[in-house]
């Protein structure tokens, strides 16, 4: 048996000021701790914390959500550089109303292999990364992993749970919000999606 928690990490300065999120240390607004206190506080009785572990991109809002969470449950984080939002490239601290009239040409063009800048990450190369992080997640001694990150690369995350492939991006999406939690189970060799975005827990 192994139990996955992913928490989408709560709502950081990027929500609220228009800017590029991406991997730019935005820290949580007062409005996200408050959300990620709640979601500690929820989730404490959830799983067995006796042989579980949390996992957390190593970006500030990432970080901060989880050690917020972890205020309840008291566990060991591993930071992983692998579970950092999508690299934007040169949009990285800029506004989303300048990423947008300065980003390459969408235009025919798979989301899998879209480059939005010259130093920016496609959604192929996060996919690639965050492999190894499931495969240690898969084959470690913990029965329970919580996994804290961000939208995108969660989204890729769970697109491998479900062993799909990354071309899949271009036909179906997963909506994702601030502080959802999703739960993922792996039961007698299958991989379930037991619960998706759950967003009552950061209230």
């Amino acid at each position: 048996m192994k139990n996955i928690i992913t928490i989408q990490h709560t709502q950081s300065e990027q929500h609220i000021n228009n800017m590029m999120g991406g991997n730019t240390d935005w820290p949580l607004t007062e409005t996200g701790k408050r959300q990620a206190h709640n979601i500690g506080k929820n989730i404490k009785n959830l799983i067995n914390m006796d042989n579980s572990i949390i996992y957390s991109s190593d970006l500030l809002r990432a970080k901060q959500t989880a050690n917020i969470v972890n205020e309840y449950i008291n566990l060991n984080i591993i930071y992983k550089k692998e579970l950092q939002e999508i690299n934007v490239g040169e949009a990285k601290g800029k506004s989303k109303e300048w990423d947008d009239k300065n980003c390459a040409p969408k235009d025919n063009i798979s989301m899998i292999h879209y480059r939005a800048f010259p130093n920016a990450e496609t959604f192929e190369e996060v996919y690639n990364r965050i492999t190894p992080v499931m495969d240690e997640i898969l084959n470690n001694e913990y029965e329970n992993v919580i996994v804290v990150g961000h939208g995108l690369c969660l989204t890729l995350f769970i697109l491998q749970w479900l062993k799909l492939p990354i071309e899949y991006i271009d036909k179906i999406a997963f909506g994702a919000s601030a502080g959802g939690v999703s739960f993922l189970t792996l039961w007698e060799n299958k991989r379930m999606l037991k619960q998706y975005n759950i967003t009552s827990y950061k209230e």
